[in-house]
């Protein structure tokens, strides 16, 4: 029997020797609990290829990751050239440098396959859910890089050189012998310049003994989590595709001498095929009608079905934190006045952290160190964002006004120097820098009184 027919199973009085009753909610709840847990043992997510199914059958893994990368492609992605002078300028269109202009160009378009949002989410997701990701670059000489291509994790396998010292190697390029790329029926690619990836990890990396590398999964350690969640959704699922008005329908017909008339057993077929058109769900009808003199009762749910929502909620709660993202934000606690809040502190717990792991890997992969520029995700158009540099502004302001009234005493002999510096160290500045804004006495020339 499977765990639907015993925790929501429509079954006849007489045959309720699988029926499960409850005599407390706790007993219940330890019902459910075992019997969850039993289904949810049988859920893995040890390959790239698992760990995509439970990204398209489980909503809150999907919801999750989608927001995360979703705010990925809200960053503005700056590119940045550093002058003599030691100071960023953002590098744009009239870049004379073709091979900054081209990474500008690249940041802008990426691929004819991929526009600049659908590149980063690509990416985003495939890091988050499989722990690397791999992309595919052009380049042409003179001119620098001329396409980039995230391609999906499930499809391209790196493998490893026959013999590497892995003490001293520095990246990946020394370990890589070639990247193996599945095109379905187009068959497999093996590239063996390496230099045509760029190729972002987040957990360590596993090499099995056929010589490829595995990225350990970051979906591993929550991945009774998942299987709680995949269990739960469904049994709901369940409930409500095969469950409209769950009950008994029972002869209410009387003969000529007051006996109940029982249904023949062509009657009941016929009734139980009508039966399947009526429901809850769209396109069915909401009520059952029949020439045939029955009556209905109905059936309610064992008390586990209350608690599933309790279990569910315990696995995403589980779930954000894995992925810094807060609760509040999706899943049964989310609500609209949690939402701002919620997303702020996502962004800068876990997407502005991020964005930093990304383009410093970037810079590094496309060699923008050696021109001189770095990439950089910036967040600050942020609108709940921006309430803090907002604070950030009033308070510099405030400290620069309270700093030119200490200078004003000094100035007036009102306090000395010393102890115009001292009470700014009481404030928690350093010392050095206290000195260097805190200036000298003016001293009155009075003959020119």
């Amino acid at each position: 029997m499977s765990i639907f027919s015993k925790l929501f199973g429509t079954k006849q009085p007489k045959s309720d020797q699988n029926k499960k009753d409850f005599a407390t909610t706790d007993e219940a709840r330890a019902y459910l609990s075992g019997l969850i847990s039993t289904f949810s043992d049988n859920f893995t997510v040890n390959s790239p290829t698992h760990a995509l199914y439970a990204y398209r059958t489980i909503s809150q893994l999907d919801t999750v990751i989608g927001t995360i990368a979703d705010s990925l492609v809200n960053a503005n992605k700056v590119l940045y050239k550093t002058d003599k002078q030691g100071k960023k300028v953002a590098i744009e269109q009239d870049e004379k440098n073709p091979k900054l202009l081209a990474i500008y160009n690249l940041l802008e378009k990426p691929h004819f396959l991929q526009s600049e949002s659908e590149y980063w989410k690509t990416l985003a997701i495939n890091y988050l859910l499989y722990g690397i990701t791999h992309t595919f670059k052009t380049y042409s000489i003179g001119y620098g890089y001329q396409s980039m291509l995230c391609l999906p994790t499930v499809d391209v396998i790196a493998k490893v050189k026959e013999k590497v010292n892995y003490l001293s190697a520095k990246n990946l390029k020394q370990i890589i012998q070639c990247y193996e790329i599945n095109q379905g029926e187009g068959g497999t690619i093996t590239e063996k310049n390496i230099n045509k990836f760029w190729t972002l990890q987040r957990e360590s990396l596993t090499v099995q003994n056929n010589g490829y590398i595995i990225p350990e999964n970051p979906l591993s350690a929550i991945e009774k989590t998942l299987g709680t969640l995949k269990v739960i959704a469904d049994i709901k699922n369940e409930l409500l595709g095969n469950h409209g008005a769950i009950g008994i329908i029972n002869p209410d017909g009387k003969d000529s001498d007051g006996e109940t008339q029982t249904l023949l057993p062509q009657e009941k077929t016929e009734l139980q095929e009508s039966y399947k058109d009526y429901g809850i769900q769209k396109g069915k009808y909401k009520l059952l009608i029949t020439n045939t003199n029955v009556k209905f009762t109905a059936i309610s749910l064992p008390i586990a079905d209350l608690l599933l929502n309790e279990f569910e909620e315990k696995a995403e709660k589980t779930l954000a934190a894995k992925f810094g993202v807060p609760v509040n934000i999706f899943g049964q606690q989310s609500k609209y006045e949690n939402q701002e809040v919620g997303q702020k502190t996502m962004y800068e717990n876990t997407s502005i952290p991020l964005g930093k792991i990304i383009s410093t890997s970037f810079n590094s992969g496309f060699g923008l160190k050696e021109l001189g520029a770095e990439l950089e995700f910036d967040f600050s158009h942020i609108s709940f964002l921006q309430k803090d540099k907002k604070q950030e502004a009033e308070k510099n302001k405030i400290e620069v006004e309270y700093i030119l009234d200490i200078n004003a005493s000094v100035a007036t002999g009102a306090i000395s120097r010393d102890t115009g510096i001292q009470i700014l160290i009481a404030q928690g500045m350093e010392l050095e820098q206290a000195k260097l804004v805190i200036g000298e006495k003016i001293e009155r020339d009075e003959t020119q009184e």
